[in-house]
């Protein structure tokens, strides 16, 4: 797999990151029980937006086409991410209200 690394034995913390890694459908359904812990980093949305719209406009995109993009699959894959929460065993996030994190 691009790149992929090799997790041996003694590696003691292997931190993953990925949209899907805790949704419920397959093949995803699985990841979750490959591992010890599993946080959902949580952002506000205008923040987030604004984030994406900056990096597509860096890959080259004008800015009216990196606002579209943006508000459109990335809105629906966000909601489908955000679904996931629950399954979280902890949520960090600027959308926190209680200090940033709250345990689910």
């Amino acid at each position: 797999m691009a790149g992929s690394i090799e997790v041996a034995p003694h590696h003691r913390l292997v931190i993953v990151d990925g949209n899907f890694l805790l949704s419920a459908q397959e093949p995803w359904r699985q990841v979750k029980g490959l591992l010890d812990e599993t946080w959902f980093l949580d952002a506000l949305p205008e923040p987030r937006r604004e984030r994406l719209t900056r990096r597509y406009i860096s890959y080259g995109f004008t800015p009216e086409a990196a606002r579209a993009k943006t508000l459109g699959v990335d809105e629906d894959t966000s909601a489908l991410i955000r679904s996931t929460v629950s399954r979280a065993d902890l949520v960090i996030g600027e959308a926190r209200e209680s200090g940033g994190v709250s345990d689910c």
